[in-house]
């Protein structure tokens, strides 16, 4: 009988933090392509790659390599620094491709996708193993922001990479970053059961909105040359002023103006409904209309695409209508983000987005001149306000998510809001502030939770748990509020798996909440 392969015992490998990369072709199986131009083209592959590692210092007889079919997989040596993985590695790269290209056939001309990843991997002698960093570096060569990035490249864009919060977080506090940070764009990478974030990267492409704003400000400068001004002129803009300030006195209902809707019914501002940046107006109509207006903070995101309308110193954005709502999303000069939403809440056909755009106007009106939002009352000192939802738990109390992130959590507006996400398992872990009328058994399973009320919804969402905790109840114009810490796990578990560790989080938060 053969000899049956030896699994390597845990105690025979040893582990050794390795930079990784993976590239594939796009379009390899173009059917207009041939099988010499498929040869040629892994030929190019290889020698462009050699150069890109030689121009980074990187010993490409050293590196292991694993030929992917349409790609090719390269495991740097031990010590390699992840800096030499980008810097000037994907330029080089970049700029070896182009020159192949211009030297070929249509056929032979190709562009790459590219991932870059890093950690810990089981090393067998010389053999390196397989394991969790290799499947979070295919998870990203495969994500649809890498893919889009590069099809909505020009033609003479030949990479586009895809860089793991890992790699990025490790470089950036190194110094200046190893590519240029203007044309980073972060983005939320969700493939199979991967769940995590990166950052692409595009050699030699600047996004659009930025090369207008470089025109723009060097037609200035040169207007005023021209004229013979004498006066020191900036050829860039300074930082922009900030708008929101500090996040947490900005007053989200200084953006709304209940009058003006009122030509579509009876409308009342709601100040003490939902998260802590948030303000709504409720309008009704008659008795069979009622539309919650919803005006929410919201943080910076990188934009990809330049805003389609923009009124002074504020963009916008109107997507269509989508059901029973209709969002506009304005962008303010220091990237903070207003978003407004008109939704029906019962079964009545209001004019979801003539409302949302008489808001919008509104919140335009007073943007657009740059002005500062302006602060909102002095809060009760005893409100979750003045809490971090992001400090509440600490990597003991994370560590009941199966391969949580417990470094990169997403911080929400206000840090108010906090989502930790798994390497390993689908879905998310939520810790946020809410507001609410009091709560009753129609919201949860009532159980006493670190000594306060609390419910738990086991069926609050498709494979999602809720427990709410009530942190406080006080009087908002007579009525009563409750503020709630609430805390929600999705997975694609069984019920109760879920909501054992949605209770359990949502104990080890409710200890650390002020007393």
């Amino acid at each position: 009988m053969p000899e049956t392969e030896r699994r390597p015992k845990l105690t025979e490998l040893s582990w050794q933090h390795r930079a990784l990369l993976a590239v594939d072709i796009e379009s390899s199986s173009d059917p207009r392509r041939h099988d010499v131009d498929r040869v040629e083209m892994k030929k190019a592959l290889s020698a462009c790659l050699e150069s890109a590692f030689l121009a980074s210092g990187i010993d490409w007889s050293s590196c292991a390599k694993q030929d992917t079919g349409d790609g090719m997989a390269v495991i740097t040596p031990p010590f390699c620094p992840k800096r030499s993985l980008l810097n000037p590695l994907l330029a080089t790269l970049a700029r070896e491709l182009r020159a192949h290209n211009d030297s070929t056939d249509e056929g032979a001309r190709f562009r790459l996708r590219v991932a870059i990843h890093a950690g810990d991997v089981p090393v067998d002698g010389d053999e390196v193993l397989t394991s969790l960093p290799f499947t979070v570096l295919k998870r990203l060569l495969d994500a649809k922001s890498l893919r889009k990035a590069l099809a909505e490249s020009p033609r003479d864009i030949t990479v586009a990479a895809l860089i793991s919060d890992d790699v990025y977080q490790a470089v950036r506090t190194q110094g200046p970053f190893a590519v240029e940070g203007d044309r980073l764009s972060r983005v939320a990478v969700r493939e199979k059961e991967t769940r995590t974030r990166a950052w692409v990267y595009v050699p030699g492409h600047v996004r659009p909105w930025l090369t207008r704003r470089r025109t723009a400000w060097i037609a200035v400068a040169a207007a005023v040359v021209s004229v013979a001004v004498c006066a020191t002129v900036a050829l860039w803009p300074a930082d922009p002023v900030s708008v929101i300030g500090d996040p947490r006195e900005a007053d989200p209902c200084a953006l709304t103006d209940a009058p003006s809707l009122t030509r579509f019914g009876e409308a009342e501002r709601d100040a003490a409904y939902g998260g802590f940046g948030r303000c709504d107006v409720i309008v009704r109509s008659g008795s069979d209309s009622k539309v919650d207006l919803k005006v929410e903070l919201a943080n910076p995101v990188p934009r990809e695409v330049p805003l389609p309308e923009t009124v002074g110193a504020v963009g916008i954005q109107r997507e269509p209508l989508d059901g029973g709502e209709c969002v506009r999303t304005l962008t303010l000069a220091d990237g903070y983000r207003v978003r407004l939403t008109a939704h029906q809440t019962d079964n009545g056909q209001a004019d979801l987005c003539a409302i949302a755009d008489t808001a919008t106007k509104s919140a335009v009106d007073r943007l657009s001149g740059g002005q500062k939002i302006p602060r909102r009352p002095a809060p009760d000192p005893s409100s979750l306000i003045h809490s971090d939802a992001c400090a509440l738990l600490d990597t003991n109390a994370l560590a009941r998510y199966p391969g949580v992130d417990a470094v990169h959590p997403d911080a929400g507006f206000g840090r108010w809001s906090c989502r930790w996400h798994s390497t390993t398992t689908p879905g998310s872990l939520l810790v946020r502030f809410d507001r609410n009328q009091p709560l009753n058994a129609d919201n949860g399973t009532p159980v006493r939770i670190a000594g306060r009320q609390a419910f738990v919804d086991a069926a609050a969402d498709q494979d999602t748990c809720e427990v709410d905790v009530v942190y406080r109840q006080y009087s908002d114009t007579g009525s009563p509020i409750v503020e709630l810490l609430v805390v929600a796990f999705d997975a694609p578990w069984r019920s109760d798996q879920r909501c054992d560790l949605a209770t359990s989080t949502a104990e080890a938060a409710a200890a650390n909440l002020p007393r």
